[in-house]
């Protein structure tokens, strides 16, 4: 590997050590508000040693922080609590990279691929990037550079968002399908696939974004179809989905997942065929969305052709 390939990488491990202990506080925490019980006394006091940190993480993984993080981690109460986690704020990749403590600890680790983009930053304010990708010879070949603004979804973010629509071509909008069971982290009286909704509302109808291209990421598919083995349903959350089944699939055709996932995207099609708010040459233009089933995690799923 080379030097400079290893120290990128290498600038990541704190963001994955923030994650792990984020992650066990966030746990711990909620066994405590559940009046969950700990396996052993033993147990408790390493939970305890934990929460005495406070939420800031180490700077490096002791054996003494892993031994603790282990422990706390394989206790039946914090499992039990891990099984609800719908219903508090607990980071996607909290599993993954609780399981991977041991191995993330040990002299000379190199976050890999997988770690890398199962790491979970907050986006805050305006982030920029630009790379080029090769034309195939079709579209007269050469590298077309692209510029790239990733803004944060949160509300107290979104008002920052007019500083880069000017000139802009697409949006892609990302979609948390996985997310239908959970609320807000800065309103937990409000669904986030719900708040997903309006916020594309938003942006669909935008006058400033009337004549831009908008391309929809429904990603998270894998979280996704793990609760919908786990026996959940979007039904629980959205009781149209119902209607919406013996509608599309009365004879039963498609399993579950197939049907929520559609579900979800029929939800954004509705909002594109809704009068536009103002009537301007532009809203009568015919515009389309292009959407895509995704999984960021899987490189394999987002690879360029």
């Amino acid at each position: 590997m080379h030097k400079g390939y290893n120290i990128e990488r290498l600038d990541r491990l704190h963001d994955i050590i923030e994650n792990i202990h984020e992650s066990i506080y966030e746990l711990i925490q909620q066994v405590v508000l559940m009046n969950l019980q700990f396996d052993s006394k033993e147990n408790c006091r390493c939970a305890k040693e934990l929460l005495k940190m406070g939420k800031n993480a180490p700077w490096f993984l002791s054996m003494e922080y892993v031994q603790r993080v282990r422990t706390v981690w394989a206790d039946s109460a914090v499992k039990m609590c891990f099984k609800r986690s719908n219903e508090f704020q607990l980071i996607d990749s909290a599993k993954y990279f609780l399981d991977r403590i041991e191995k993330i600890s040990m002299p000379g680790y190199i976050p890999s691929n997988s770690d890398i983009l199962n790491c979970r930053k907050r986006t805050t304010g305006i982030q920029e990037v630009s790379f080029h990708i090769k034309l195939p010879k079709s579209l007269g070949g050469g590298s077309q550079e692209f510029r790239m603004f990733d803004v944060g979804g949160q509300r107290s973010h979104r008002t920052k968002w007019m500083q880069v629509f000017e000139g802009i071509e697409a949006v892609l909008f990302m979609i948390a399908c996985g997310s239908f069971d959970q609320m807000l982290r800065e309103d937990p009286k409000q669904n986030r696939l719900v708040e997903a909704f309006e916020l594309f509302r938003g942006v669909w109808h935008n006058r400033f974004l009337a004549e831009t291209g908008l391309i929809v990421f429904l990603n998270k598919q894998d979280i996704l179809e793990q609760k919908i083995l786990s026996g959940k349903s979007i039904k629980d959350y959205f009781p149209e989905y119902e209607e919406y089944v013996k509608a599309t699939d009365s004879d039963n055709l498609c399993d579950e997942l197939t049907r929520t996932r559609c579900f979800i995207k029929s939800k954004l099609i509705d909002i594109t065929n809704e009068t536009p708010r103002r009537t301007s040459l532009l809203a009568q233009r015919k515009r389309t969305c292009y959407y895509h089933f995704t999984v960021a995690t899987d490189t394999n799923n987002n690879l360029v052709n």
